[in-house]
């Protein structure tokens, strides 16, 4: 079976969100708990169109929430909402904005494969105007930063595309004992 990976381009807007919040003395605190093989890969030899072993990204969500977090996994959740900002090009923003919350939700199986993960599948059983439910199986290479992952997405694509004070619950995790990931997202026009 293949290895499990991730676009570069993630590896690339988290080092950029790092050294914004946290200078270079952050940025190598965080670097300095990969492996030296690790190391090289995000550091010298990352490109956007790169492919990042899953195992690097579940460990990228573990340090920034122990290391800049202070344990609350919310923070990871914001990272990630940063990712989505750089990585979702000015031609897809267009869409986001023409679109609305719902557009947003039916697209989530598009977005993943484009954007980020190798494995796994992700399904939209459920959308309205003001709430949608995710399903995601197969993703556990990625650990827990998947789900805060899809969380911090969610939250950005939702808010840029017109959502206001969104809600979102995870009331079944793979981490957790489930056999799948379920994500519910709310919210008003």
């Amino acid at each position: 079976m293949a290895e499990e990976l991730m676009k570069g381009s993630v590896f690339i807007a988290i080092k950029d969100f790092i050294l914004k919040n946290h200078r270079a003395e952050g940025y190598a605190r965080y670097l300095q708990s990969f492996s030296p093989e690790d190391q090289i890969l995000l550091d010298k030899k990352l490109i956007g169109v790169s492919r990042i072993p899953a195992r690097v990204f579940a460990q990228s969500g573990e340090l920034c929430t122990r290391l800049f977090g202070s344990g609350n996994t919310e923070y990871f959740q914001i990272v990630m909402a940063y990712v989505a900002d750089q990585n979702i090009n000015s031609f897809m923003k267009v869409f986001l904005r023409m679109g609305s919350p719902s557009f947003v939700m039916k697209n989530v199986p598009v977005i993943w494969k484009h954007y980020f993960y190798s494995e796994g599948t992700i399904s939209v059983p459920s959308v309205t105007e003001k709430s949608g439910t995710v399903i995601v199986k197969g993703g556990n290479a990625y650990g827990e930063a998947l789900c805060h992952g899809i969380i911090g997405w969610g939250t950005f694509a939702i808010n840029f595309s017109g959502g206001k004070n969104l809600r979102v619950t995870h009331p079944e995790c793979v981490h957790h004992g489930a056999q799948q990931d379920r994500f519910e997202f709310s919210w008003d026009l």
